[in-house]
């Protein structure tokens, strides 16, 4: 094992293993998608449109390309205003595609059913009472 951030458990293994630790109330919101889950750490849904919004702006062209190819949302000839509201209106699916894209992020689902990895969950209650929600990917780099 090596320790290489504080507070990770890191290996010099090959493969991929991650663990996310929630309690009951931010996993519900993960469910009900109100929360994403990026690289580092959980984000709400409205930080990843205010982060959308702020991609579009500096990049509009490549936003509007990759809606056009990826988004089910029909977009007339003209580029739309890239608005918090225009993201908002989003269905989840398109969303989280742009999510995952420009922020890194994804909801629960596509976190779990990414194709690449194997999933966990599993929950937890403590002494007190208190649930806790475990679950997260493993498998090989390939």
């Amino acid at each position: 094992m090596v320790n290489v951030r504080y507070g990770m458990f890191e290996t010099n293994s090959s493969s991929t293993h991650t663990m996310c630790i929630v309690n009951d109330e931010e996993y519900k919101k993960l469910l009900n998608g109100e929360l994403f889950i990026d690289y580092e750490d959980l984000v709400d849904k409205d930080t990843i449109i205010k982060g959308l919004v702020e991609v579009a702006q500096n990049n509009p062209d490549d936003m509007y390309e990759f809606c056009l190819d990826v988004c089910c949302m029909p977009i007339d000839d003209k580029k739309p205003e890239f608005t918090y509201e225009w993201f908002a209106a989003l269905p989840s699916e398109d969303l989280n595609e742009l999510a995952h894209e420009y922020l890194g992020a994804q909801d629960f689902d596509h976190y779990m059913n990414s194709g690449y990895y194997e999933s966990y969950e599993d929950k937890y209650t403590t002494e007190h009472g208190d649930t806790v929600h475990i679950f997260g990917l493993f498998g090989r780099d390939v």
